[in-house]
């Protein structure tokens, strides 16, 4: 990749992978996204983005391939099933990961991938939709200097802050315990509004009040803005039941003790959310 444009691959072009494909297009990267219904496919065309119906049409060429499937199982999948990013990407090319997960599955990839000269950047974020077309995700970056410096100006069109944590999963570490802190922040902001029932105030006035006093948190504001404790909760109950998955994995198998964090996993509240997820 010798310019500062770039013929880059989005494989999950869904909630937040279309936004990015946007802001890439419209910053004059030649942008192929991967397409496996009508829908998609009627609604690239309309903004000028090519697709195509296989990882292996979708990757051809590409200087640059962005994973951002929901899930840690479709991770797998797109990377390691037959036709898939592992078997299709173009020798001494740039894998970016958007996906959380675990930081192990990054390091299978990266392995997987090393005949071809890969270079794998973990790309782990914070934000929504919103952010991505504002050009103001954030984005906790995994990587070594050089693959860093080879993405970050197709990052940049999308991302703001950009930070570069270190080698290879360390974005995702920063992204598994920013959620960890996430789930806490509920369950506290949960706790302070039962409390506060319990006294007799009501939840439309905690939530007006207590977001502008000095124990507020994103956690509260997140709840303020949904109008109710129940209506974030089921919005976020399948979020939270994954990321809170991928906590734990990556806790148990590196022997960590979440002392606080892992209390309010298991607080009531959080177990709720779970069990509508």
């Amino acid at each position: 990749m010798t310019t500062s444009t770039a013929r880059i691959a989005v494989v999950g072009a869904g909630r937040m992978g279309w936004p990015m494909a946007q802001q890439l297009h419209d910053a004059g990267h030649d942008v192929v996204v991967l397409c496996r219904n009508s829908q998609s496919t009627q609604q690239a065309s309309d903004y000028g983005v090519t697709s195509f119906d296989t990882i292996a049409e979708v990757v051809a060429g590409a200087d640059i391939t962005l994973l951002c499937v929901l899930t840690e199982a479709q991770l797998r999948e797109v990377c390691f099933d037959a036709g898939g990013v592992v078997e299709s990407i173009p020798a001494d090319s740039v894998l970016v990961v958007h996906t959380t997960c675990d930081p192990q599955i990054l390091r299978d990839i990266a392995q997987a991938t090393t005949s071809k000269n890969i270079s794998v950047v973990d790309a782990a974020v914070s934000g929504g939709p919103l952010d991505i077309r504002a050009g103001a995700l954030t984005l906790f970056i995994g990587a070594d200097e050089q693959a860093f410096a080879r993405v970050k100006p197709a990052l940049t069109t999308y991302g703001n802050p950009v930070f570069h944590i270190g080698g290879l999963g360390t974005g995702q570490l920063v992204k598994l315990l920013n959620n960890a802190l996430l789930v806490a922040n509920l369950s506290m902001a949960s706790e302070a509004l039962t409390i506060g029932s319990s006294l007799g105030i009501a939840e439309e006035s905690l939530l007006a009040a207590l977001p502008r006093g000095s124990g507020t948190s994103r956690a509260l504001e997140l709840i303020a803005g949904s109008g109710s404790l129940q209506i974030l909760g089921e919005r976020l109950s399948e979020f939270l039941a994954k990321d809170i998955t991928a906590v734990q994995t990556v806790a148990d198998r590196m022997n960590l003790n979440l002392g606080l964090i892992g209390t309010a996993f298991a607080s009531d509240h959080i177990q709720k959310y779970l069990r509508n997820s």
